[in-house]
């Protein structure tokens, strides 16, 4: 038998391919060192497997969406010139597509797990292109809940919830272990290397494109059927009576969404295969409880959402109030997410500040950032020491915020003193802060140690929401938002003020003067939001900080990506996306119905610039 996971596989895989005697396989995918003779042009039979399935639908992917075509279908020719087979249709240039009419081919599997595809609609007339070889495309197979069987040694067993099974082109086989190859082909991951440890050792000796069924591999079969549930487990439940509708032909999954599905079932094998490893221990492969194992659950978000990427803080030094030019970056912060787009850590090169407030906020969503109105969170950026003394461009993290959101826990830990602590070398020590946090109803209770912060919602919007802290700040709001009618001169602009909301922002009043309020109570003030076409963009707030001026008001000022007064078609859903924010000194108030202005170019404590990326390149990026 081949002696398989050496070197490379696919270049996907990197684990298959010495002493390998013959590089072709049958058609039912068996493991063989001898020779065989091809089947028919017409016919392209393989077999469909978790254990074998019976009345799954399996095709042929010609345009490489993973999506079934019914009608006419656009093929990548490969050999013309500038043309890559491998290309998806979809992002392949006009002259190297053709369009077939008799829509991708497929069939549901039978008796042990077994189909054949009918390509003679492959043939292409002879003054168009040579005729297309099916080897050259992936397989797709879809098991249909209520319909699709499972072969097992006490029967078959109906499969009730819906998964999805591929395979990289040529391979006849299609199992949740090609699965695994043909993701990480498709999504263009580095080779999976045995000197570099990890998942390629975890599976070496495994040949993940055969059949492992027939080759009575239990180890292969039991790292397949776990791999099955965690399949099962993040197919999204919504696409399933789609599925059971249309007989298992999938056409619902965009490209992105393939992207993202794809991506957490990679991020999840090993966590998978080691959870079957340790169970193997006791009893051996053959004996492993699958649906006892404690697999990963996340399910995918395949809406694929923009999600913020990294905050560049930018302050003068020493932080005094200062011009634009004056602005250096004194730290840059990065967000990590899992598949299912909850935040799990956010890293700084430079320092952080953790904000009761701010956790506050995720807390409402349970880390998922998309679903708050605004992915803008200030108060984690602004560390009370100079941050630049921190900040090196170097790519290392300084400090790490991470949050399990199950327990209610939040971590910092750090290697610099920004927090009073010593300076340590690398991050994975004792926490430098723990924030805990509790949620009843609207109201969010986020302690640390002493500390406590409560939030309410009331008639606030996010991100402006009301709370009390034991650290004497507190913020009431005190109305709805009233709106106004727009200038004659302002209507049109991507940006104004068309409505104010009242809010109360009390602080501790030691050491103030000037304009700041002597009581520590800052009312009768509005916050400036643009609501047109049913955003909520809020443009303006203002408070007080002695520690940063004690005479002066402060105002953070937003811009977005998207103002609320572009296309609404062009905004999106993702309309209330920040693409700056400056902290600054405030000077007069705009009236209701205009512009806000430009952001100040002086009297500057802070500017903030976003990134953002879709959670299909966040993943990605993390691989």
């Amino acid at each position: 038998m081949t002696r398989l996971f050496c070197l490379t596989l696919m270049a996907a895989f990197a684990l298959v391919g010495c002493n390998e005697q013959n590089g072709e396989r049958p058609v039912d995918g068996r493991d063989t060192d001898g020779l065989y003779e091809p089947e028919p042009p017409s016919d392209y039979q393989g077999r469909v497997m978790d254990g074998y399935l019976q009345q799954a639908r399996v095709w042929l992917d010609l345009d490489g969406d993973s999506q079934y075509d019914s009608g006419s279908v656009q093929v990548v020719i490969g050999g013309r010139a500038g043309c890559e087979i491998s290309t998806p249709a979809d992002q392949a240039a006009e002259e190297c597509l053709e369009t077939l009419s008799m829509g991708e081919p497929t069939a549901l599997t039978g008796e042990g797990g077994r189909f054949t595809l009918d390509v003679t609609g492959l043939a292409l007339p002879d003054d168009q292109a040579a005729d297309l070889d099916p080897n050259n495309y992936p397989l797709v197979a879809v098991a249909i809940p209520g319909r699709t069987l499972e072969e097992t040694e006490a029967g078959n067993q109906i499969i009730n919830h819906a998964f999805r099974l591929t395979s990289p082109p040529g391979e006849r086989v299609v199992s949740p272990l090609t699965t695994l190859v043909d993701a990480r082909r498709t999504l263009d991951l580095d080779a999976l290397d045995v000197t570099e440890g990890g998942l390629a050792v975890d599976l070496s000796g495994v040949n993940p494109l055969g059949d492992y069924i027939q080759r009575g591999d239990a180890r292969a079969r039991a790292y397949g059927e776990a791999l099955t549930r965690l399949l099962q487990i993040q197919f999204p439940d919504d696409r399933e009576q789609g599925i059971i509708d249309n007989g298992g032909r999938l056409t619902d999954i965009d490209r992105d969404a393939d992207r993202v599905l794809r991506l957490g079932y990679v991020s999840a094998v090993a966590d998978v295969v080691g959870a079957v490893d340790a169970a193997a221990q006791s009893d051996g492969y053959g004996n492993v409880d699958i649906s006892g194992l404690a697999l990963p659950t996340l399910i995918p978000d395949l809406n694929n959402p923009l999600l913020l990427k990294a905050v560049v803080v930018e302050t003068p030094p020493d932080n005094p109030t200062a011009t634009a030019s004056d602005l250096t970056t004194s730290s840059r912060v990065r967000f990590q997410y899992d598949a299912e787009g909850v935040l799990q850590a956010i890293e700084a090169d430079g320092c952080l500040k953790p904000s009761l407030y701010e956790v506050a906020r995720l807390a409402r969503v349970n880390g998922r950032v998309a679903e708050l109105n605004v992915q803008g969170f200030e108060g984690f950026f602004l560390a009370s020491s100079p941050a630049s003394t921190f900040y090196s461009d170097d790519g290392d993290v300084d400090e790490r915020l991470t949050f399990d959101w199950t327990n209610g826990t939040a971590e910092l830990q750090s290697t610099t003193s920004c927090h009073g602590g010593q300076n340590g070398s690398e991050l994975g020590g004792a926490a430098e802060q723990v924030l805990t946090w509790t949620i009843s109803g609207d109201t969010v209770t986020v302690r640390d140690g002493d500390r406590e912060l409560v939030q309410t919602v009331g008639q606030g919007i996010d991100p402006m929401l009301g709370y009390t802290d034991t650290d004497g700040t507190s913020q009431s709001i005190d109305g709805a938002v009233s709106g106004c009618g727009i200038n004659d001169d302002a209507t049109g602009e991507p940006e104004v003020i068309s409505g104010t909301q009242p809010y109360t922002y009390e602080a501790d009043e030691t050491g103030a003067g000037g304009d700041l309020p002597s009581d520590g109570a800052l009312d009768r003030r509005d916050l400036l939001w643009d609501q047109r076409f049913g955003h909520q963009q809020l443009l303006r707030r203002v408070f007080f900080d002695t520690s940063r001026s004690s005479e002066d008001l402060l105002k953070w000022q937003y811009r977005y990506r998207t103002p609320a007064g572009d296309d609404e078609e062009e905004a999106g859903e993702q309309a209330n996306l920040l693409d700056e924010a400056r902290l600054s000194l405030t000077a007069g108030t705009p009236n209701c119905g205009g512009t806000p202005g430009t952001l100040d170019s002086g009297g500057i404590f802070a500017n903030l610039t976003y990134e953002y990326h879709t959670l299909a390149e966040s993943l990605l990026s993390s691989q």
